[in-house]
């Protein structure tokens, strides 16, 4: 792999990596050159004072994790689970962010398809947090957004009829990780 040149929340990095071509992907090429979204420093910075053990220290586990969800390791998604591991309690009082892999039950996979088999939600949608409250947080692997999911509007939801809480994963950790400054991370 070529070297990464640090631009405020960007990566660069020669075009010898993989390039995920569907609508919303995180890559976007200039000649030779491949821009990725990277985890914000602020959120970086923010888990640096996090209690836990949070760093990834398994990134082929994290990387099977991603490839069995269909995610583009690329993707905001991607590479905040390739850097950190859960699951998450952030300081608002909502659920609790799961992850892709490890013992803990449950994880990222295991409530998605639960979410899958009880919801009939659609397979773009990956649960990052349990139902407990008769909702949940959806990434969307199409369009790299989360929805925020209520039970009570299922019907407008599952019609297309309810929009992303949140255009990006990153605008979601933002939000999720900071309680008093929602566009603090970003």
């Amino acid at each position: 792999m070529g070297s990464d040149l640090i631009d405020g929340n960007y990566r660069y990095r020669r075009a010898f990596c993989r390039i995920w071509n569907h609508p919303g992907s995180s890559c976007e090429t200039d000649s030779n050159w491949v821009l990725f979204y990277m985890i914000p420093k602020k959120l970086k910075d923010y888990f640096e004072n996090y209690n836990g053990d949070i760093v990834r220290q398994n990134k082929q586990g994290g990387l099977h994790a991603l490839n069995q969800l269909g995610v583009d390791p690329n993707s905001e998604f991607g590479e905040f689970y390739m850097e950190y591991q859960g699951s998450f309690i952030g300081p608002r009082p909502v659920a609790e962010l799961l992850d892709i892999e490890g013992p803990a039950i449950p994880a990222i996979p295991d409530q998605t398809e639960y979410s899958q088999d009880r919801y009939q939600l659609p397979e773009k949608f990956l649960a990052l947090t349990s139902d407990e409250s008769e909702g949940m947080y959806l990434y969307n692997k199409d369009d790299q957004a989360v929805y925020d999911f209520d039970l009570g509007e299922y019907k407008d939801f599952i019609n297309g009829k309810i929009p992303a809480r949140w255009e990006s994963f990153n605008s979601f950790l933002a939000w999720y990780f900071d309680s008093t400054d929602p566009a603090a991370f970003e």
